[in-house]
């Protein structure tokens, strides 16, 4: 039986655009599998600066202690994997709060199956508005 799983994803714009829905960003809700797989590498990818230091250090550091305090191999390899999930869980929390400090604000939230199917349904929704608003603004400058 195939299941029908819908994914929630915030639109973010930039009020401060002249078009903020051509610079919209969608960020996935949920746990980001690339964060758990690829950590640091997937912070330095959304320029996370800050997060990959973090995340390179934290390794750095329970390595370091783990052989220097005759830690278990085993519960090293655990230390950094929950390192990881916290990664995983918190990834797109930490892509929001770098959107928002850069001005963007939650236009609005959209379930889709894909990423395209998001950005067509949302789109279908905000582009007539944006049109009427235009059109509007187009009669007024003329009368």
């Amino acid at each position: 039986m195939m299941l029908n799983r819908f994914k929630l994803y915030s639109v973010h714009l930039n009020p401060e655009a002249e078009r903020p829905y051509e610079t919209a960003e969608f960020v996935p809700e949920g746990f980001n599998i690339y964060g758990f797989l690829f950590g640091e590498l997937w912070a330095l990818y959304h320029r996370q600066w800050i997060l990959a230091f973090v995340l390179f250090c934290i390794n750095i550091l329970i390595t370091v202690l783990g052989e220097n305090f005759g830690f278990n191999p085993v519960s090293t390899f655990v230390l950094q994997m929950g390192i990881r999930v916290m990664v995983g869980f918190q990834g797109n929390d930490a892509i929001r709060a770098s959107l928002a400090r850069r001005g963007y604000i939650v236009a609005d939230l959209v379930a889709a199956h894909t990423l395209l199917h998001a950005e067509q349904r949302f789109y279908d929704r905000y582009l007539p508005q944006v049109n009427a608003a235009e059109s509007m603004t187009v009669k007024l400058s003329e009368a």
